[in-house]
């Protein structure tokens, strides 16, 4: 399992993410091969003129450093423009 930051979404001087939790599983056999994969939100980030915040799905609000240990650099990746 790891998290990661989604493609984040532009629009009117905003940018939003979220930040997924993402697992995937693989087997391999001698004739077969099967896996599957999971992927829930877990946060979301939004930047804006008034700056960056960011809330989980209950609405509580997060600190950067609880996001920067959800997944590290995404807080720089909202701010920064690519």
């Amino acid at each position: 399992m790891r998290v990661v930051l989604d493609r984040p979404v532009s629009g009117r001087g905003y940018r939003v993410a979220a930040l997924s939790r993402v697992d995937l599983v693989a087997h391999v056999g001698h004739t077969v091969a099967a896996g599957w994969a999971a992927k829930e939100p877990v946060a979301i980030l939004i930047a804006g003129p008034g700056g960056m915040s960011a809330v989980d799905l209950t609405g509580r609000r997060l600190t950067r450093a609880e996001v920067e240990r959800l997944c590290p650099g995404a807080w720089d990746g909202m701010t920064t423009r690519a």
